[in-house]
């Protein structure tokens, strides 16, 4: 997109909007916005309301009523979601998953429909935040099942497990923001997006982990799977501070851990290394832990394929 440049007098040098920019965010004439000069480029930013994206959902019966029907208003950008039932087991749905949603209430309500509205306010720029709390969470997921398991003490691993909500729901904040445009740096945002949706699964692959120990009553792991588990915790570190601070030595690190973990026939899950002398194979209640350990290895292997970026190029 190109505008010519008019000139006022003697020395003033004014340039038009774009007309859909103006209408998508409501701006008037008088309106004030703010511009921030960086290097070549001037940043037009507007603290006036965009117009609101209002969505009406009918559903005919609770059964039908998915988490995604309410989830993907969210987040997708909508600030209003009318939604239309005949079952009134559809409210009390609602009224669990909403909580998910942050920054919406339900503002309306009656024995046939309910309103869910954005009623926060500057939210919006709380993105970094948000983003990094969600990077920080399967982190401290992994770090508590391997002291757990250091100790053949599960006492907690329920709360350990629960940390997997709040990452939804701040999983579903940074895909609001990134649709809408929220996000300041649109460059990165699809990059972002892919993260975003990688750290929400190695968060559930981790609540996996949890409950599974939990309903198989395990009060014991072995030293290889321990081990192994330690590995996935020394690459998630190492991930973690990747993410934030771009180092080829860190890459390479992290790098050489996934051929150690992973062999050939890994998708079998019957075999870990003891990162000592000889392979063993692991109790078969254990096959499941493995299987998705080797997941979330997959998933921050991913992530790190996209770290670098050309400007980051000394």
């Amino acid at each position: 997109m190109k505008r010519r440049i008019v000139k006022h007098g003697n020395s003033t040098l004014t340039v038009s909007i774009p007309s859909k920019w103006a209408k998508r965010l409501n701006l008037q004439a008088g309106d004030e916005i703010s511009v921030e000069e960086k290097a070549k480029s001037l940043i037009l930013t507007s603290e006036t309301n965009a117009e609101k994206k209002e969505i009406v959902l009918d559903i005919s019966s609770s059964d039908k009523f998915l988490k995604r029907c309410l989830y993907l208003p969210y987040f997708t950008g909508a600030d209003k979601i009318i939604i239309n039932f005949k079952d009134k087991k559809t409210l009390n749905l609602i009224q669990t998953w909403y909580s998910n949603l942050l920054g919406f209430e339900i503002t309306e309500q009656t024995s046939s429909s309910c309103v869910l509205e954005n009623v926060a306010k500057g939210i919006e720029d709380k993105f970094d935040k948000v983003f990094d709390r969600l990077m920080l969470l399967p982190l401290l997921m992994i770090e508590s099942i391997v002291e757990m398991s250091s100790k053949n003490n599960f006492d907690e691993l329920k709360n350990t497990a629960d940390l997997e909500k709040e990452a939804n729901k701040l999983s579903l904040f940074c895909r609001r923001m990134l649709n809408s445009g929220g996000y300041k740096n649109r460059k990165n945002a699809t990059f972002l997006y892919s993260a975003v949706v990688s750290l929400e699964g190695m968060a559930d692959d981790y609540r996996n982990i949890c409950l599974y120990v939990i309903s198989k009553k395990i009060d014991e792991i072995s030293l290889p799977c321990l081990n192994f588990m330690k590995k996935i915790l020394e690459a998630n570190k190492i991930f973690h501070k990747l993410f934030y601070k771009f180092d080829i030595e860190a890459l390479e690190k992290f790098k050489l851990i996934r051929p150690g973990l992973v062999q050939p026939n890994h998708l079998s899950a019957k075999k870990i290394l003891d990162f000592q002398d000889s392979h063993e194979l692991i109790n078969k209640k254990e096959h499941f832990i493995l299987s998705y350990l080797l997941v979330v290895l997959e998933r921050m292997g991913q992530i790190s394929e996209e770290l670098f970026y050309p400007d980051k190029i000394i």
